[in-house]
């Protein structure tokens, strides 16, 4: 594995960081490739074996030079979130599927061998699940928000573009992730949300009664999945594997105030707004295939989670 490159496309935040962190602990070779990538410079201080490339998805030529050389792909760039996806929903359209659209075409002409993973996301394309169990891969998907609308259309793209290619290729639905460099500017994510919060000492916003249910996985176990995922070789070329990538353990939003207060010893102050009508009331993820195929299980608890991500939150606070 030590010959191959990856490139990690949209992989300058977050997940970003995480997903590189982990190839390159195991001896694979990373070009990011992204708008920005100051955040993974900042944290990964240019370790050996990255190379990183700062362009856009929109550019041909810019894509075009990133592919030189590498033998996996990992596509993580998205310009929406949930709620600012139903604000513009051509926007949501234009911005996420056409790029994906011309990359895939152009590795389907390539007659390279790859592998490709692209992320979608668990909790939105799945929609609202009756009844209320943990919910597998061929569940039919009836997202009720425009970012999950277009992540299953870029599913279909990517099966139909790469069916019959020599790129195998994985479909990842994480459920909601957390951990550490978490973008707390974006209105996403529950647990970064209200750590912020807390950081800030300012009140959180509590959307519905508090009932609203979700599977939290922690982003270095996501990575772990991604690792997973390039380093496999038993799939047909042309196939798309989907995989759930989960806890498969639901926890409701009082829950997961209590555990945040629990793990921070402190006490957060809550501002009840009405229910926003495109949160999922029930998201929780069965993840039995990715640990049947690829022996992949959540390593990291949710209290450890999050108390991991608390401590990188204010060391952040205590660098600026």
């Amino acid at each position: 594995m030590k010959n191959n490159k990856c490139l990690v496309i949209g992989g300058g935040g977050f997940l970003g960081i995480h997903i590189v962190r982990c190839l390159l602990d195991n001896g694979i070779p990373v070009r990011v490739f992204d708008r920005n990538n100051l955040k993974i410079r900042k944290v990964l201080e240019n370790p050996a074996g990255m190379e990183d490339v700062t362009g856009d998805v929109f550019n041909n030529d810019e894509l075009s030079s990133v592919l030189e050389g590498v033998t996996d792909i990992v596509y993580l760039a998205h310009t929406t979130v949930p709620s600012s996806s139903m604000n513009d929903m051509m926007f949501d359209l234009e911005s996420n599927i056409l790029p994906l659209i011309g990359l895939l075409q152009s590795l389907q002409k390539s007659g390279l061998e790859r592998n490709f993973v692209y992320f979608s996301s668990g909790g939105t394309v799945y929609g609202d699940i009756e009844p209320q169990t943990p919910v597998l891969e061929n569940q039919q998907l009836l997202p009720i928000s425009s970012y999950g609308l277009t992540k299953m259309i870029a599913e279909h793209y990517l099966r139909l573009c790469l069916s019959k290619s020599s790129i195998r290729s994985y479909v990842l639905r994480p459920s909601n992730a957390y951990g550490e460099w978490q973008n707390l500017q974006k209105p996403q994510g529950v647990v970064g949300h209200y750590l912020k919060a807390l950081a800030f000492n300012e009140p959180i916003v509590l959307y519905g009664d508090g009932a609203i249910v979700r599977d939290y996985v922690y982003a270095g176990d996501i990575a772990e999945a991604v690792r997973l995922c390039i380093q496999d070789r038993s799939g047909a070329p042309g196939k798309t594997c989907i995989f759930n990538v989960g806890s498969s353990k639901g926890v409701s939003l009082t829950d997961m105030i209590e555990i945040i207060q629990d793990v921070t010893g402190k006490n957060l102050n809550i501002n009840h707004q009405p229910d926003r009508g495109f949160d999922c009331r029930y998201n929780v993820l069965d993840c039995s295939a990715i640990a049947t195929q690829l022996g992949w299980q959540p390593k990291v608890g949710l209290e450890e989670g999050i108390s991991k991500t608390w401590i990188m939150i204010q060391k952040e606070l205590t660098d600026e």
